[in-house]
């Protein structure tokens, strides 16, 4: 096999061919980059210079993927075939999301991501010689030693983890400058996300900002410091670091995914289905989309899972991961302690887990409220009234009321998450001056909820009768050998869970979608482990999440088309 990749590469045609490949994507590739990162570096000498960075290094980056993958392509064509399919399904996600954001010209702002046309002689000019100087350097005796040293060797190994995670965070991202706002009239308008609130919270300066409410304990400590280092590349522009810092971190949960599955399952394909799965459903690309905490929330959970199937469990690792997600939001460190029992069901272990990550988390909160002063400390009752006005008892409600929110939260947690619905529009009904988009909406007694098209249809009971078998393959593993379930039934608890709290608690479902979201699609995918080498369920499962790709995009298409005639 080796022998007949060297002879491969050896060919003087495939040797021309791939490295004009490379110059051509390079190219593109640096002249958006170039184009984007020109509006935070306007100067000649700082155009020069990104020019030269950025195109040396996507060069570098692009020798070391062809050089991985195309060893893999022709020495086991038939393991990785459907593995090349999903990672050319995740382009595709970039190239249709650019294709259909470049039909609204006055929301989508172009000139964003092109450089600069009085600098268009320059970036040739200079991108030609970093062209050329950088291939030269890809053929020196350095970089073929650094391919075969043990960093080199760490990246390869997760390379189709780390392609899939950055398809997700360009498209979110490039879907982000479209629905970017700073008018108070669109504030809640996208499914009740708070993105005015989380822009000043994340960026403003210490006397500019506004009370950070006690339910987001250390959103001041996670937060800030993140969309600060991010800023480096942007030139001290926080805002758009706070955007592309929510994309980030979409694109970590699906790394972060990919990597859950790899370990269990030890099989590429089946890995980046899943993690697919996760990153197009409707749930992480709206949150990916759309600056709020949940994303955060979600990769905090993903990331304690990853460390609960670690052969070395580390306690530090748990206890960190406990207080990012209780930090991030209160109610999340519930879900940390279901999973952690499930899988140490020990009582004593649990009070003492339990009691380190509160005890640290209380001192990072007073320390907090020192820096910024703005922070309500969680351990002063009074600060927890406030989330009241988000609640209510459905004990107080009429029946048809409770069960028309149980109907809408049951359809939202197992369907309307995963496979995008025509969501509800609405203007004067919602009191909108500029167009609200829901999946439920509260009226006269009863929830409206969103629907399906008739190619939504099909998708949503697909997903529905594939995670009714996923529950049969549960329910057999669990009678045979209880101890292999106990993962799943965390899950389910954890699904259960916030189905109980947001039958009392919140107003959109979707808004807080993520922080289940994982958990259905972590049970989705462990239940179908033992079709994990089937090559024609992973054939299946591509085509599903072709359709899925399809449908959830036609989601973003949808709300431009609804806000097209408010921005023009």
């Amino acid at each position: 096999m080796v022998t007949k990749t060297v002879q491969f590469f050896s060919t003087p045609q495939v040797y021309w061919v791939r490295f004009a490949v490379i110059l051509i994507l390079s190219g593109v590739a640096t002249f958006f980059g170039v184009g984007f990162l020109g509006n935070f570096y306007p100067e000649l000498w700082q155009f020069v210079i990104v020019t030269i960075t950025l195109n040396a290094f996507i060069i570098l980056v692009l020798d070391f993927i062809f050089t991985k993958l195309t060893i893999k392509l022709i020495d086991s064509p038939s393991t990785y075939f459907i593995s090349f399919l999903v990672l050319a399904l995740s382009i595709v996600l970039v190239i249709l999301t650019a294709g259909i954001l470049l039909q609204y010209p006055s929301i989508f702002p172009t000139d964003l991501f092109l450089p600069n046309r009085k600098l268009f002689l320059t970036f040739s000019i200079t991108i030609t010689i970093s062209s050329g100087l950088t291939l030269f350097a890809a053929q020196s005796a350095k970089w073929i030693e650094w391919q075969t040293s043990e960093t080199a060797g760490g990246i390869r190994k997760n390379l189709p983890g780390l392609l899939l995670a950055s398809a997700i965070t360009v498209s979110t991202f490039l879907l982000s400058t479209a629905f970017r706002s700073t008018s108070i009239q669109q504030m809640d308008n996208y499914f009740d996300t708070d993105s005015l609130t989380w822009i000043n919270l994340i960026t403003a300066r210490v006397d500019n900002l506004i009370p950070l409410r006690a339910v987001h304990p250390l959103a001041f400590f996670i937060f800030r410091p993140l969309a600060w280092l991010i800023s480096f590349a942007l030139n001290g522009n926080e805002v758009y670091s706070a955007h592309l810092l929510t994309s980030i971190f979409g694109g970590v949960c699906v790394y972060f995914t990919w990597l859950f599955f790899k370990k269990r399952t030890d099989n590429t394909t089946y890995s980046l289905l899943i993690a697919s799965l996760l990153g197009i459903s409707s749930s992480h690309l709206i949150l990916s989309v759309f600056l709020e905490s949940y994303i955060f929330s979600a990769a905090a959970l993903i990331g304690f899972l990853l460390l609960l199937i670690s052969e070395k469990q580390s306690l530090k690792g748990q206890v960190l991961a406990g207080i990012l997600s209780f930090g991030i939001t209160i109610t999340n460190f519930a879900q940390i302690c279901i999973g952690y029992f499930f899988l140490n069901p020990d009582i004593k272990k649990v009070v003492k887990y339990v009691t380190l990550v509160l005890g640290i988390a209380t001192i990072l909160v007073f320390a907090q409220h020192i820096f910024y002063p703005t922070s309500e400390p969680f351990y002063i009752p009074s600060n927890l009234v406030g989330e009241q006005e988000y609640s209510f008892s459905i004990f107080t409600e009429e029946t048809p009321m409770i069960v028309s929110r149980a109907n809408v939260l049951t359809r939202n947690i197992f369907l309307m998450n995963v496979v995008a619905p025509h969501p509800l529009i609405l203007l004067k009904k919602a009191k909108c001056t500029f167009p609200c988009f829901y999946t439920i909406f509260k009226t006269h007694g009863h929830y409206d909820h969103a629907a399906y098209s008739d190619f939504g249809k099909i998708w949503a009971r697909l997903w529905f009768a594939s995670l009714v078998l996923a529950f049969f393959f549960f329910t057999r593993t669990l009678l045979k050998t209880p101890k292999q379930a106990a993962l799943q039934m965390a899950l389910l608890a954890n699904i259960l869970f916030n189905f109980i709290l947001h039958m009392n608690y919140g107003d959109d479902p979707i808004l807080y979608s993520p922080d289940w979201t994982y958990a259905l699609i972590f049970f989705f995918g462990i239940s179908y482990e033992g079709l994990a080498n089937k090559k024609w369920f992973q054939a299946i499962i591509l085509i599903f999440l072709t359709g899925l790709l399809i449908n959830n995009l036609d989601l973003f298409h949808k709300m431009l088309e609804a806000i097209l005639p408010f921005s023009l």
